[in-house]
């Protein structure tokens, strides 16, 4: 046993703790120790090379969670199986292929991490564990959900992230006690209307990051969840929401970007609650002028897209504090922009501006301002007051001389020469 190794073991029982941190010590076997530690309530030996656990471990009777991810377990050591009392197991990240049946006799657990696996399939018994509130599954190549994880009714939150999930079944509405539900990255082309019986759920993702996902139709059964607080969407086919979406109003962060919507989905902006809203290359022409009616956004990403301006209502955000517009058609800003006081974050890199009303000289928290790729000759004088500006894009911009000159030599340069101008007034 190496000196660090055994400052925390020799510490542990001289102090009769009742936590032990075993993180990335580099162990391949388990000191028999840490199995006379009694007293220890939690035990994590993450990150390290075991592959297996003495038998002796099963004496920790007293022991209420053990995290064992990111090692390289093959199978789950009997020892475990026997810590009856256990309420928290995490083995993410290790190299099971099956579960074992015994895994019903643990009948505490609360949760159970099984991320980044190599299970295929689950064992009935897991149905036995009754006050199971937590079950993680994601990166298992499961190809279908067990249907023993139906039976799991007290389930809080389900992951199923990247299971090569082909389909949802219609049981998916009996746990009707989740709040988070993560279908990311799978194969499914629609949601079955059950999916709306999920009533107290908070947290739905149904992303896809490497590859573009199936979903064209979303169920109107969708708009029941009106406990909902986030969507993910992300890069799937969807064309259209339904109306019933709108009655979400406690969502607060809804992803779109990547999908060929076309219109910007109308019942969006009857989410009051809503802070976050990415609408990212979706093939989007118009703004609408009801989007002044989501009072609560912080953050919108409508880059992309094919927007050649912004309505006006667009100065009713007040709580605005990133806006995000680059890769679009603008070619003008309406004059309300300035009333976003708020505003930290403007991108508005590669469209077709000529110039920028002086009221962006109003944007007094502005800290970014990307402004390359665009047709601008000159900058209104206004732009010289941000002074909390620190990153202002110029390039490949028409700039007439002297300021072409100038804006080589960096932000500051620019906002100094700016403020001994006279000031535009337009």
């Amino acid at each position: 046993m190496h000196e660090a190794l055994r400052i925390a073991v020799e510490g542990a029982a001289r102090n009769r703790r009742r936590r032990l941190d075993l993180e990335a010590y580099g162990l391949e076997a388990c000191p028999l120790e840490v199995c006379a530690l009694d007293n220890l309530k939690m035990l994590s030996l993450v990150d390290n090379d075991l592959q297996a656990l003495p038998d002796e471990l099963a004496a920790l009777q007293g022991l209420r969670v053990l995290d064992l991810s990111q090692n390289k377990f093959g199978e789950v050591p009997a020892s475990v199986l026997q810590l009856e009392g256990l309420q928290q197991l995490d083995l993410e990240g290790n190299e099971l292929t099956e579960l074992p049946a015994s895994i019903g006799r643990v009948r505490h657990l609360t949760r159970l991490a099984l991320e980044g696996n190599r299970l295929r399939e689950l064992p009935t018994e897991l149905g036995e564990l009754k006050n199971l509130r937590v079950l993680t599954l994601g990166g298992n190549p499961l190809g279908s959900l067990p249907p023993v994880v139906l039976k799991l009714r007290e389930l809080r939150t389900l992951t199923l992230a990247y299971t090569g999930l082909k389909a949802l079944p219609p049981g998916i509405g009996r746990l009707s006690k989740l709040r988070v539900l993560a279908l990311d990255g799978n194969y499914l082309r629609e949601l079955p209307a059950e999916i709306g019986r999920l009533v107290n759920l908070k947290i739905l993702r149904l992303g896809f990051v490497f590859n573009e996902g199936e979903i064209e139709l979303l169920p109107r059964e969708l708009g029941s969840l009106v406990n909902l607080e986030r969507l993910d969407l992300f890069n799937n086919k969807v064309t259209t929401l339904p109306k019933e979406m709108a009655n979400m109003a406690r969502l607060k962060s809804l992803t779109l970007g990547c999908n060929p919507l076309g219109v910007f989905p109308a019942c969006t902006c009857q989410m009051p609650s809503l802070i976050e809203l990415g609408v990212w290359s979706c093939e989007i022409s118009v703004l609408p002028s009801e989007i002044g009616l989501l009072r609560q956004l912080r953050e919108m990403d409508a880059s992309r897209n094919r927007l050649t301006g912004l309505p006006q209502e667009i100065g009713l955000l007040a709580n605005l504090k990133k806006l995000h517009l680059d890769c679009n058609q603008i070619e003008t800003l309406p004059v309300e922009i300035g009333e976003l006081s708020g505003l930290q974050e403007l991108r508005l890199s590669d469209n077709h501006l000529r110039d920028l009303p002086s009221s962006i000289g109003q944007l007094s928290e502005l800290r970014e301002l990307p402004l390359d790729g665009n047709k601008l000759r000159d900058l209104p004088s206004e732009l010289g007051d941000l002074k909390n500006l620190q990153v202002l894009k110029l390039d490949g911009n028409p700039l007439r001389s002297p300021l072409y000159e100038v804006a080589s030599r960096g932000t500051e340069a620019v906002l100094a020469y700016l403020r001994e101008r006279p000031k535009s007034h337009k």
